[in-house]
């Protein structure tokens, strides 16, 4: 499988994680319980972590 392949098959991940990011940025951004914007903050740390595994993927990495 070359590299263009790989893009193509973690476009859509790709895509999907980025819009999960964008929820997860104004549910904080909204959020006035400390415990939960925890929490949030927490999951926002995986995805972003999720991002860079398909990012460092595509690299070829």
């Amino acid at each position: 499988m070359n590299k263009r392949d790989i893009e193509l098959l973690l476009d859509a991940p790709l895509l999907k994680t980025k819009r999960l990011m964008t929820l997860l940025t104004v549910w904080l951004d909204a959020e006035d319980n400390e415990d939960t914007a925890n929490m949030i903050s927490i999951v926002m740390n995986t995805v972003n972590d999720i991002l860079n595994d398909i990012e460092s993927a595509t690299e070829g990495k």
